[in-house]
């Protein structure tokens, strides 16, 4: 699935969790290491989720270093950037327009 679409978080979430939860000796070395490898991808979709579930297994393990660093990197993922548009600027939506014209109105 993976090879097929790098980019799908889930599947680092399906994979990790086999080593996590799925066998009757936890790898959480082995999770977070795909966990890892799915945060490094450029254009992960899910990421929020991912880090969910990476500090999940912190919680589990009782890893509070690990916890806390994948809970920065939650906070880091979901803030908000927002970027002031002027009015005779060109459009952030691709048109071509002017802001004024196009989605201001």
């Amino acid at each position: 699935m993976l090879r097929e679409d790098p980019t799908f978080g889930w599947a680092y979430i399906e994979w990790a969790d086999c080593y996590a939860w799925e066998c009757d000796e936890p790898r959480y070395d082995k999770a977070y290491e795909i966990i890892d490898c799915g945060l490094r991808q450029a254009g992960l979709r899910d990421r929020k989720d991912v880090l969910e579930r990476a500090i999940d297994y912190s919680e589990e393990n009782g890893d509070k270093e690990k916890e806390k660093y994948y809970r920065h990197e939650l906070r880091r993922a979901s803030s908000v950037r927002v970027v002031k548009v002027g009015r005779n600027e060109p459009c952030p939506c691709g048109s071509g327009k002017k802001y004024k014209k196009c989605c201001l109105q």
